[in-house]
C-alpha cells in the first residue's frame, strides 16, 4: 500500500510532541554540528534513530536511503582526493589518512544530522512546524522558504516510493546488474520528475492565489517535557565529555 509522509505524520505517536518538538531537534542539531567527536555525534544519531523509531515504526525509515544515495558519492570523492599519507592506492585513486579521517567525520556528522531531521520530518506535521517558527518570530519569507523545502522533501519520498515500487514490478531489482542499471536510471529519472512536480506545485499555488502566508494551526499543546530534558541532557553530558 502506498505511504504517503503526510499519512505517516498524523498516525505518528512521538515522544515529544507539539513546538517543543521542533525546539528539541533544532537544539540537537546545533550540539550535533558543533560536537567535537564522533562519539558525540554518533550517540545523536543513534538517540533520534530511536525517537523516530518509537514514534513512526521501522517502514518509514526506507525514505532514509533517498539523502544517503546521494551522499555516497560525495564521500567516495572527499576519500580519493583529499591530501595526506597514502594507505592505500589504486590506479590514479589514492585513499590517505587525511581523506579516511574527513570522510568519516562526514559520514557521522551526516547521518546524525539526517537521523535528527528523520525524527521531524516524519513525526511533525508541517502545521505545527510552521505554528513554531512564527512563534519563534521568524519573517514571512523564511517561513514560507521553509515551506517550499518541507513540501520539496515529501515530493522525493513521495516519487522515489513510486519510483521504486514501479521498478520492482518489473523485476528492475533481480540481479546485480539489474540493479545498478535500475539504480541509475531511478536517480536520474528522480531529479526531473521532482523539479517538474516542484514546479506543479508552485503553479497550483499561484492559482490558487497564495499570498506568502504559509496555513498553520491557531495553537498546539506541548508535551513530553521529561522526555526533551533526558534527551539533550545526554547529549549536552556526551559532548562534555
Amino acid at each position: 500500500m502506498h505511504t504517503t509522509l503526510e499519512g505517516v505524520q498524523q498516525s505518528a505517536t512521538p515522544a515529544i510532541r507539539g513546538p517543543l518538538q521542533v525546539y528539541v531537534v533544532l537544539f540537537a542539531l546545533v550540539l550535533t554540528l558543533a560536537a567535537p567527536t564522533r562519539l558525540g555525534q554518533a550517540v545523536a544519531g543513534l538517540c533520534f534513530l530511536g525517537l523516530t523509531i518509537d514514534a513512526v515504526g521501522v517502514r518509514p525509515l526506507r525514505w532514509l536511503g533517498v539523502p544517503v544515495f546521494f551522499l555516497a558519492p560525495g564521500l567516495a570523492v572527499v576519500l580519493v582526493t583529499a591530501p595526506g599519507a597514502v594507505l592505500y592506492g589504486l590506479g590514479p585513486l589514492t585513499v590517505t589518512d587525511t581523506g579516511l579521517q574527513t570522510a568519516l567525520d562526514t559520514t557521522v556528522r551526516s547521518l546524525a544530522t539526517l537521523s535528527i531531521l528523520a525524527y521531524l520530518i516524519a513525526s511533525t506535521p508541517v502545521s505545527t512546524v510552521v505554528l513554531t517558527l512564527r512563534q519563534a518570530g521568524l519573517p514571512n519569507v523564511l517561513v514560507e522558504l521553509f515551506l517550499y523545502v518541507y513540501r520539496a522533501i515529501a515530493t522525493v519520498m513521495a516519487e522515489a516510493q513510486r519510483m521504486h515500487t514501479a521498478a520492482t514490478a518489473r523485476a528492475g531489482f533481480g540481479n546485480r546488474r539489474a540493479t545498478l542499471r535500475t539504480m541509475k536510471l531511478l536517480a536520474s529519472a528522480l531529479f526531473v520528475r521532482t523539479i517538474g512536480r516542484v514546479e506543479a506545485l508552485d503553479e497550483s499555488l499561484r492559482a490558487r492565489c497564495y499570498d506568502g502566508e504559509p496555513p498553520a494551526q491557531a495553537h498546539v499543546e506541548s508535551e513530553g517535557y521529561g522526555y526533551a530534558l533526558g534527551v539533550l541532557g545526554l547529549l549536552v553530558g556526551v559532548h562534555l565529555l
